[in-house]
């Protein structure tokens, strides 16, 4: 990875993170440990709404933040 450069779909994937934590309150994966969570990300399926806040926003939201956090940038 120390070869890729950085551009904007790191933007993208990060204002899906903000996204989530406008709406929530919280980070994705914020009971957790940093550390924890920068080795959880790269493995994981990407973060989203939690179960109990899924009702609460539309699906257009919902699609945008899917569509920010799309794990290949190549697609985001």
């Amino acid at each position: 990875m120390s070869d890729d450069k950085y551009d904007s779909k790191a933007d993208i994937w990060s204002l899906g993170i903000t996204a989530i934590e406008m709406a929530c309150g919280k980070p994705p994966y914020a009971n957790e440990p940093p550390l924890k969570v920068l080795l959880k990300v790269p493995t994981a399926a990407p973060p989203t709404l939690p179960d109990d806040a899924v009702d609460d926003f539309s699906e257009d939201f919902k699609d945008f933040i899917a569509s920010c956090l799309v794990k290949s940038d190549k697609q985001r």
